[in-house]
Formats: structure tokens, C-alpha cells, sequence
């Protein structure tokens, strides 16, 4: 099929033939009568009659009545929780189902350290509570870096069933793409050296989001308590007022540092609404820096020895990537029409990039760029493209579709 004849549908379907060898999982066969196991572990020193407070991510069309939810201690008695909706699904363009929710409960951990619970989804409890707790009193420090004081563990099959990160397979059923789960396990460690890191590229890329991706395909908690700490350092080095309220404080205004997928996936998995603010206040920026037309007629060559994007114009997919992520996450977070409808403009900018080329040449398919307008330190292709940052933008246009 030549270009001339393709549509926007099969650019996205032939973008995204590249992540055909990701195992995407199917979605789990669940029903509204089956419910989840939790685990609890206590993690103050001090434990008494806990506050048990955390998200629970659904599956899209799951549950649509939150009055259906209640919480059974291990023995299978009821126990008197809140439950409210954070978010509800946002497919399409238009509002769904409930996405995940917040469920808070008082338990005692002053004997035993670790319990569990089953979130059931198959008819009202007999009693209920309306009040919540600020998700900060139940946390082990204010900022949140040290987690909370009991910390909920969900399962990795509902992890991945919910889609609370994209399509996930467990790591347990990883099969023939086990070598990848070994592998993140492996460096796992050693990337907590860098948990407080005040040097910038360190957080280069989205280091919460990885954490969170390992996190639901394994379900265990040094993932989660890694996630935790990287979400609330993210949330603290972010810039919440003035012209750039956004951005990552440690590097400045640029576009690649901005991350507010990490603080929606931690607003849906806490209820905390800190990092949720922050989040918003990152898609903005996303939605106010994000030109997805390439333009080179507008773009100057910059000297050799010099840094590509300090205070100059450019274009990359890395950024068109990022960019785009957070305007997908703004309108997801905020339900805000106008996220949705930048969003579309993006994806009809790069289609029309595929088919039109701004350098004139052939059509092939790719989303060419001069290099040598952005980096010259690098190449100085008249064409060329790059395969690692196509990546970065082949994510959020799975996404999109």
C-alpha cells in the first residue's frame, strides 16, 4: 500500500507494528461478584489502630455504582470503610466508568504486622463511613518519601487487568520475555543509589513511571516503596506557581523533565491529591509548549560546541513524545476538552508529517527532521530520523489509539 492511500488509522496501526513484540495482556475475564486480596504490611515502628488508606484501580466498564464496594476482613467480616471515586475512565473523549477509587479503613496492626483484606464488588456493606482522613496523617512523613504507615500491595493480575500503566502481561507470565523481567530486576538495586540524586539528567527519563511499570508487573512492594519515594521527590522538585509552574525545579524549563504520567499514576494508586495538583499543573505546561509542526524554515543552525536547545527553537520527537504524553494525562486528570482536542491536532500534524514531508523529499513513512538544525554536533543529515526517540513518541500514540 503506497502512502498516498493510507489514513490516519493505518498510521497509527503501522506505527505501532514496532511493539508487536511487547506480550500486551488480555483483558482479565472478571465479574462483578469477584474481588481482590490486598496486602497489608505495617511499616512505622509505632503500629496501633491504623488508618489503612490506598487507590484501587479498575478495569475500564468494571464497576460504574461505587455503592457495590465493601471491604471484608480476612475472617470475612465486613469492615466499616469510605470509598469514593478518583477518576472516572476518559476513553474517547468522553467520561466512563469508575477508574480507580479510594478506599480507606481502620485496622488494627499492633499485634500482627502484616494482614489482608478482599475488596468485594457484589452488593453494598452493611455499614459504611462517609468521612476520609487527608492522605498526609497517614503517611509515615509529611513530603511522603518514606511511603505510608501501612502500605497496600495489589496483586500484579489485577495490576495489569486494571491497565493502571497501559497494557502489562505479569512478569510471571512473561514466558518467552522473561530475560526483560530479569534483567529490571537485576539493576533494580542499583538504581536506588540515585533516589535522592540532586543532579538533574539522573531523573532522565520518567524514573517514577519505570518504578510504577515494575510495580504492576510484579506486584512486589520494593517496586511500590520505590515508586512512593520517586513520585513524592518528583512532586517536591516541582515548580508550582509563576510562568513555568511545572517544571522540574532541578533542571529548568524543558519539556523532556516533565512527567505528569508519574503524578496521575500516584494520584490513582494513593488518592493523594498533592501530586495530583502537580500533575495538572505539568500537563499545562505540556499543553503550552507542545507544537507538533515541524517547521525548519523557522529554525537556525546552532554552532558546533554548543548546547541544541538552550534558548533556541528545535524540534525533536523526544520532545513531540513527552509533549504529547502530557496532553493525553491533562485531559485524563482534568476531562478538559481542550487536551482532547490538542491531542487530535498532534496525531493530524504527524500523519500529515509522514505523507508531506517539510524537506520536500519523497514520502517514506518516517518523521523526518534536518539534523543539522538540531544537533550538528551529532549529524548533519538533511533527513533523518531517530529510531530510540521515535520510541518515546510511539508511546503516547499508543496511547492515543
Amino acid at each position: 500500500m503506497s502512502v498516498e492511500q493510507n489514513t490516519r488509522r493505518s498510521f497509527l496501526k503501522d506505527s505501532l507494528l514496532s511493539l508487536v513484540a511487547i506480550p500486551i495482556a488480555r483483558r482479565w475475564p472478571m465479574s462483578n461478584s469477584e474481588g481482590v486480596t490486598v496486602l497489608l504490611e505495617g511499616q512505622a515502628d509505632d503500629l496501633g489502630n491504623e488508618v489503612v488508606s490506598f487507590g484501587l484501580p479498575l478495569p475500564f466498564a468494571f464497576l460504574n455504582d461505587i455503592r457495590k464496594v465493601r471491604v471484608t476482613s480476612e475472617d470475612g467480616f465486613d469492615l466499616v470503610a469510605s470509598v469514593r471515586s478518583l477518576e472516572p475512565w476518559r476513553v474517547g473523549g468522553r467520561g466512563g466508568s469508575i477508574r480507580s477509587m479510594l478506599i480507606q479503613f481502620k485496622l488494627d496492626f499492633s499485634k500482627q504486622r502484616t494482614r489482608r483484606v478482599n475488596v468485594r464488588f457484589d452488593r453494598q456493606a452493611q455499614k459504611t463511613a462517609s468521612e476520609f482522613v487527608p492522605i498526609v496523617k497517614t503517611l509515615r512523613d509529611e513530603k511522603g518519601m518514606s511511603g505510608p504507615r501501612v502500605l497496600a500491595v495489589l496483586p500484579a493480575e489485577w495490576l495489569c487487568a486494571s491497565g493502571i500503566v497501559g497494557p502489562q502481561t505479569p512478569a510471571a507470565s512473561s514466558a518467552n520475555y522473561s530475560s526483560y523481567d530479569e534483567l529490571v530486576a537485576k539493576n533494580f538495586p542499583g538504581s536506588l543509589a540515585n533516589l535522592d540524586s540532586q543532579v538533574y539528567h539522573e531523573w532522565l527519563f520518567d524514573r517514577t513511571t519505570c518504578y510504577y511499570k515494575m510495580y504492576v508487573r510484579n506486584g512486589e512492594p520494593k517496586y511500590l516503596t520505590a515508586a512512593y519515594h520517586a513520585a513524592n521527590f518528583l512532586r517536591e522538585h516541582t515548580r508550582l506557581d509563576g510562568p513555568d509552574a511545572g517544571i522540574f525545579t532541578l533542571k529548568g524549563p524543558d519539556l523532556k523533565y516533565v512527567y505528569p504520567r508519574a503524578m496521575h499514576i500516584h494520584y490513582l494508586l494513593t488518592g493523594d491529591e498533592r501530586p495530583l495538583t502537580a500533575g495538572k499543573l505539568m500537563a499545562e505546561y505540556c499543553f503550552n509548549h507542545q507544537d507538533p509542526v515541524y517547521r525548519p524554515g523557522s529554525l537556525k543552525p546552532v554552532p558546533l560546541g554548543i548546547d541544541p536547545e538552550k534558548n533556541r527553537n528545535f524540534w525533536t520527537l523526544r520532545h513531540q513524545g513527552y509533549g504529547l504524553l502530557g496532553i493525553l494525562h491533562g485531559w485524563e486528570m482534568t476531562g478538559d476538552k481542550k487536551y482532547w482536542t490538542k491531542a487530535r491536532e498532534c496525531v493530524d500534524a504527524y500523519y500529515k508529517h509522514q505523507r508531506q514531508p517539510p524537506d520536500g523529499l519523497p514520502a517514506d513513512g518516517s518523521l523526518r527532521q534536518n539534523w543539522a538544525l538540531y544537533d550538528p554536533n551529532e549529524a548533519t543529515f538533511p533527513g533523518a530520523t531517530s529510531a530510540w526517540m521515535m520510541a518515546l513518541l510511539l508511546d503516547p500514540l499508543f496511547h492515543y489509539w
